[in-house]
This record gives structure tokens, sequence and C-alpha cells, in this order.
């Protein structure tokens, strides 16, 4: 097992994270608001299916029941709370652990459409999108720390599922703290079954999450359920909504991000698309040795079809003088219609919007965006 200093050692490349402490978090699927996302973002999938053209804003909100609002034009046939309960369903909730669903969408309002309909082609909304990605290939090429975070959350879901620590329940929270490219401490908050003991629980997440993930770290250096009991998980505990963990999303705290959510946003929401395309053109910078780091910006206003403006930074370039907005200009799609087509966003093909919603929306291959050929 390789130690957290070995395995970290190559953080010191990352601009945002040069020395001094970083925290980052991620949260699981069972997280209330990741349900909600989840929830959004998988009615986005049945509305698609059956209608590439469908035009979807739908905000996920739960507190003991459901409820589904917000526009939506398309011919699909969508049964909402089937689909919502289904969803929480699969995350791992029993259906009594939730009052119902209750739904108020309407259609899209007609002075957005007539900006983003088939002919126009526009942006679905004003917004500032970004993307990164930074040389880190055994880490999908994003922030160290953040796929530490990640990758506990995914741990903590495997041992559950799979059956190796069956006193886990879906609700959950990772927190790693590094610094100068180490792990100092590692956060857990697991909910989790009434039976079990506080310190089995604590001493099983140490030995089968946090080590097969960040190495041999100390116990004494892990805070697992620090506040001790975590029965309630969920709706039945917290208030969830779409949108709320925008930087939980895309890349942590120490990367900039754009100021909209993505899920329950169809593409025509730039929103989603540019910050999708932006990452896309900053892992093709970073992977093909342009740069070893990489921050672009698109910015676009709602009903236009090209972007108000390209903005790039990047570190350690291999041509200090090349000029790369011109380059992403000349290269990449940056309409919103085109960047739909390149990107394939309205016909998913082995990967599905809701998917993007339970891990992040990056770093993670099978999304069109992360495929720089």
């Amino acid at each position: 097992m390789p130690s957290s200093d070995d395995m970290m050692s190559e953080m010191s490349m990352v601009c945002p994270l040069r020395g001094g402490h970083i925290t980052v978090e991620s949260v699981g699927p069972g997280h209330p608001d990741k349900v909600c996302d989840q929830i959004s973002d998988a009615v986005l999938d049945a509305a698609l299916a059956g209608d590439p053209n469908s035009r979807v804003a739908i905000e996920t909100t739960g507190k003991g029941r459901i409820k589904l609002i917000g526009e939506m034009t398309t011919n699909s046939e969508i049964d909402l709370p089937a689909l919502a309960m289904r969803v929480h369903r699969e995350i791992g909730y029993r259906d009594d652990e939730v009052g119902g669903v209750d739904v108020d969408v309407v259609q899209q309002s007609g002075d957005i459409a007539m900006g983003t309909n088939m002919k126009v082609r526009g942006a679905g909304d004003q917004g500032i999108m970004a993307g990164y990605a930074v040389d880190t290939p055994e880490h999908d090429y994003m922030p160290i720390a953040y796929t530490l975070a990640r990758r506990l959350i995914q741990r903590l879901v495997t041992v559950r599922e799979d059956g190796i620590l069956t006193f886990l329940r879906p609700d959950c929270k990772s927190q790693v703290v590094m610094q100068n490219g180490t792990v100092q401490r590692v956060t857990i908050a697991t909910q989790h079954i009434a039976e079990v003991e506080l310190e089995e629980l604590r001493e099983a997440v140490h030995r089968e999450v946090i080590v097969p993930v960040v190495g041999d770290i100390a116990f004494d250096r892990c805070q697992i359920n620090g506040t001790g009991r975590f029965v309630n998980g969920s709706f039945s505990a917290d208030a969830g909504l779409t949108g709320r963990k925008i930087v939980v999303d895309q890349y942590g705290p120490w990367v900039p991000v754009g100021g909209g959510a993505f899920s329950g946003k169809d593409p025509s929401k730039v929103d989603r698309t540019a910050a999708y395309m932006a990452r896309h053109i900053a892992k093709t910078i970073v992977v093909n040795g342009m740069a070893k780091e990489a921050l672009v910006h698109l910015a676009y206003t709602i009903g236009f079809t090209e972007p108000d403006s390209v903005g790039v930074r990047v570190f350690d370039a291999e041509d200090s003088a090349f000029n790369f907005e011109a380059w992403i200009r000349e290269t990449f799609p940056l309409s919103p219609g085109d960047m739909i087509a390149y990107l394939g966003l309205t016909a998913p093909a082995g990967w599905s919007y809701q998917d993007a919603a339970a891990y992040g929306h990056f770093g993670r291959p099978q999304f069109p965006w992360e495929d720089v050929g």
C-alpha cells in the first residue's frame, strides 16, 4: 500500500495548491442535495430519450416530501412522481422514508424559447462558465485533493452496496486536508443503522474506506462521525435542493467555477454546456502538453450564438508566446448549438445526466467532454 506522501508528491505542480493548507470536500449520492440533483437530471434524461429537442429547467426540493418545480416543454411522456421515487429508491432509501411527491411544472417561457429554438440556437441564459485541467493523469487531470475526496465517497458507496460494511446507509460526506502535497487529515460522516456501535463503525471505515484510498494514514488523523450518531439521513433529517453543490460538482474550492448549477437543465443552457466545453478545452491543452495547467472562461448572453468573451490562463506553457484565445476560437465550436452537436449532449450514449449528478461532472472518462482524443 503506498503512503499518502508518495501518492501526493506530484501535488506541488498544481498552481492553486502550491504550499499551505487546502481542504476539499465531497458528498455522496445519498446527500439530500445530491438526491435532488439526481432526480432533476433523471427528468432531463427521460425527456431527451423521447424528444431530443426537449427544454427542461427542473428544480427538486426535499424535506419529508419530494417536490418538483420548474419548466419543461417536451413530447416525452414522463410519470414524474414515479421517476422521483425510482431515483430515491436506487440511491438506497426506502419508499417509506419520504412522504410522497408533489409536482408543479409548467411549459418553458416563450420569451426564453424564442432565443433558443432550433432556428436561432442561441444561449439559454447569460453567464460565465469555467473549465479547468491540470497535469495529473493518475487523477483524471483533476486537483488531487478533489479526486481523493471523491474516491472516499465512491468507496463508501462500494462497501455498502457490496455488503462489506452492512451497517452503512446512503447519506455521507468526506473531507480531505492537505499541506504541501501531503494528506494531513481525513473527515468522514456517514449515515448508519441504529444497531452498530460507534467504535466498530469508526474502525471499519478507517480500515475499509480511508486506507484503501489515501494510503496508510493513522487512525488518530481521521475524524469519523465526529458528532457520534448519524442514523437519520437525507430528507428525514435535512432539506435538499437542486444546485447547492456547484463547487463539489466541479473542481473544489481552490479553482474558480461559473455562477450556475448544472442539474435539471437541458443543453441549451450554457451554464451546463459551456462548462462542459470549457473543461474539454482545458483538458485538451494539458493532455497535449501545451501547458501543465489551464483555466478557460467562456461568457455568453441569452439568445446570442457566439461567446461574449473567451478567457484563458495557463501555467508552465510549452510556448509562452502562443495565442491560446485565438487557437480556441479557431479550433473549437463555441456556439450553443454547435457545442451541443460536438459533445452529443441531446442523445447521451453510454452515459447519463443522472450519472453526472452523483459524483461530480468532471474527471470521469465516460463523459464526452472528457474525451480529448
